[in-house]
């Protein structure tokens, strides 16, 4: 008998669970031609703290929001034009690893780069 158990989700560094609110910011971000910027937003974090981090956001009454959560800590990002556009920039002040960043996070960053991930990706 073999039991075999395959985690769905490895977090072995901080990713976005793919859901509708994250589709709609990379269908923005292509939308106004900054894939690139949202890329290298999102290379940083994914070089970070490990984790999953949930992306919701909407409407309500009191404007637009957005909320980033990773385990039980989150943060919020308010007002802006649209959702999308809200979580867009929301994403792109988490990939400066500041303030709120560490706040998702609960404390310090833990870098996963190494003198060979260097080496290996930018050098011939």
């Amino acid at each position: 008998m073999e039991i075999q158990k395959t985690c769905s989700h490895p977090a072995f560094t901080a990713k976005f669970v793919p859901n509708r609110a994250f589709r709609e910011v990379v269908q923005y971000a292509k939308d106004t031609k900054q894939l690139g910027v949202l890329d290298s937003a999102l290379y940083n974090l994914k070089k970070s703290n490990n984790g999953d981090i949930l992306l919701i956001h909407g409407e309500t009454p009191a404007g637009v929001f957005s909320n980033f959560s990773m385990g039980r800590r989150a943060v919020i990002n308010e007002s802006d034009e649209t959702p999308q556009k809200a979580s867009f920039k929301g994403i792109i002040e988490l990939g400066t690893l500041g303030r709120k960043f560490r706040s998702l996070v609960g404390g310090d960053i833990k870098n996963n780069v190494t003198a060979e991930d260097i080496m290996n990706n930018y050098t011939i």
